[in-house]
């Protein structure tokens, strides 16, 4: 059911994974991790876990292959977004595709 977005999904960008915080609480992230997407440049309202709403100007669509987590940090075209918003399609009960607003 996807599949045409999966076959889109051939622009690069960069996964920083959250692996926790030290003793400082700063946040720590682990190595980059190359991905795949299929970006849409589109300004649309997105509400996060917390219920706050904020405004995405880019949503990702990527394969579910990679794995993504809220806290995590996108590396699209040079520059480190926060996931504002991260829900999925599900396809035969299992997830598919990971939309990513940024």
């Amino acid at each position: 059911m996807y599949s045409s977005l999966k076959r889109w999904a051939n622009v690069p960008f960069e996964i920083k994974p959250f692996i926790g915080e030290n003793t400082a609480l700063d946040k720590e992230y682990g190595p980059l991790i190359e991905a795949l997407c299929y970006p849409v440049s589109e300004s649309k309202p997105v509400v996060n876990r917390e219920g706050e709403q904020n405004i995405s100007n880019t949503t990702l669509y990527v394969d579910a292959i990679y794995t993504i987590g809220h806290k995590d940090i996108i590396v699209f075209e040079d520059y480190d977004y926060t996931i504002l918003s991260l829900t999925s399609y599900y396809e035969n009960g299992k997830r598919s595709i990971w939309v990513v607003h940024i």
